[in-house]
């Protein structure tokens, strides 16, 4: 029986063949996530976000905690500044807690809470778009967190640039000093001597987790404790699926993980590369972007990973429900659900008005939630007697515990995937190709 905080992976639209191969796989699933746990693999120096929760975790979040309450300033919303992991996880966290249409200063009902609009520079190099953000923030009062190890990362250290100017500008340099935090190198790079210098907060980067998994660390903590959510909730969740993992407590965790790393490694030797993951909730956009990038950066190394890419259900299904359908088949799809996605706030039926002027007399009464789980079900099932082998991961719902739960479990699942593929899943030399031709084009000096 499932249990009301599991999360469950549906394999029954899973390919026969595909389903074997998984099973198959097993031993060497164990073996892969042995090595992990012992620190034995490539890449080992990344590992030290595995049982973070529990070594630093929860002290961190006391400390972040003491550190935003006790603030000499009010603020009504929180700017992010970062790229990748800088910046995503803490944007998945985000958008599946917070009210879509929420804007600064507005009072937020959600467990006693009262959240804070956060928004995210740095990710990109568009001009409109910070011009925008710097028109939006010209009558609010932000916090700004700004994150990267190095400090030297282009996107966002044009962003703070500009950022940083501007708070100076606006509140003068002894009210920038609260306003401004950096999370960064705990000893070097720029943006650790820079806060050093004009005297910001500063909380770090551990050097030995990268970016796609630092989201329980001070890069994922502090934004999140700034926009108003129980972080204790959040690394104390994760912490038990740590726990299961390395054997510390009994739990449901582990067989998720080794099994998702299992049937994706069967479908990769079953001649697939690409994963499409499928959400219905708008909101968990970010989620399934952190997973591209989980799965992206630590995957695709040595012509080898599945490529993932995503489809939001029902809005996609207009466009690229097409070629899921019929064209080629190189592909699996992993649908990303949970059982209860609303809000203890949140129902909408469809109106009984008695008429059927739009057809939709059928449909009277009806939870907009019930028909778009039925959507769900009809793609998947559409899909899969289509050709395209369907998993589903099946989330109890979209609370603070349970993102933190499968955040932790996919941390997990990734890597034993990549160890599995003979490659090491915790580096990401290809990332460095454009940043090269960018330098040489813009004539960054030579070090």
């Amino acid at each position: 029986m499932t249990q009301h905080n599991e999360i469950v992976l549906d394999r029954s639209d899973y390919s026969a063949s595909l389903n074997s191969a998984a099973d198959s796989l097993r031993a060497d699933a164990e073996k892969a996530l042995k090595r992990l746990l012992n620190k034995d693999c490539p890449g080992s120096e990344f590992t030290g976000w595995i049982d973070w929760p529990k070594n630093h975790g929860i002290k961190l979040a006391n400390e972040i905690i003491t550190w935003r309450d006790q603030l000499k300033v009010s603020y009504d919303c929180v700017v992010v500044i970062g790229i990748g992991g800088s910046y995503l996880g803490t944007r998945a966290v985000v958008d599946l807690l917070t009210p879509e249409f929420l804007d600064s200063g507005d009072s937020q009902k959600t467990s006693n809470q009262k959240i804070k609009k956060v928004l995210f520079a740095g990710h990109n190099m568009s001009e409109t778009s910070l011009s925008d953000l710097l028109g939006y923030l010209e009558h609010r009062k932000p916090m700004i967190c700004v994150v990267s190890k190095s400090g030297t990362t282009t996107e966002p250290g044009v962003a703070f640039r500009v950022l940083n100017e501007w708070c100076r500008k606006k509140f003068g340099h002894v009210e920038s000093t609260q306003r401004i935090v950096a999370i960064t190198d705990p000893k070097q790079g720029a943006l650790r001597k820079f806060a050093n210098d004009q005297s910001y907060k500063a909380f770090d980067i551990p050097s030995d987790v990268g970016g796609r998994y630092s989201v329980f660390t001070a890069v994922g903590l502090v934004p999140i404790a700034l926009a108003g959510f129980n972080i204790h909730d959040f690394v104390s969740a994760a912490d038990e699926v740590f726990a299961n993992a390395l054997g510390r407590t009994k739990g449901p965790h582990l067989n998720f993980i080794l099994e998702y790393a299992q049937c994706r490694q069967a479908a990769w030797r079953a001649g697939k590369i690409i994963e499409v993951v499928t959400y219905p909730e708008p909101r968990m956009r970010n989620l399934v972007e952190w997973f591209k990038q989980l799965f992206g950066e630590s995957d695709g190394k040595n012509n080898k990973g599945l490529f993932p890419g995503s489809l939001e259900c029902t809005m996609d299904l207009h466009s690229m429900g097409q070629y899921l359908q019929e064209g080629s088949r190189t592909m699996i799809e992993t649908f990303m659900t949970a059982r209860n996605p609303r809000r203890k706030d949140q129902r909408i039926a469809v109106p009984k008005t008695g008429s059927n002027i739009d057809e939709l007399l059928y449909l009277e009464g009806k939870g907009i939630d019930d028909i778009n789980a039925i959507a769900v079900k009809a793609t998947k099932k559409a899909h899969s007697e289509g050709g395209v082998p369907a998993l589903e991961i099946s989330l109890p719902d979209l609370e603070i515990t349970t993102i933190a739960r499968l955040f932790a479990a996919l941390q997990i699942s990734c890597p034993v995937g990549g160890l599995m593929m003979g490659i090491n899943p915790f580096d990401q030399p290809g990332v460095e190709a454009y940043k090269k031709n960018m330098f040489a084009m813009l004539g960054k000096p030579a070090k």
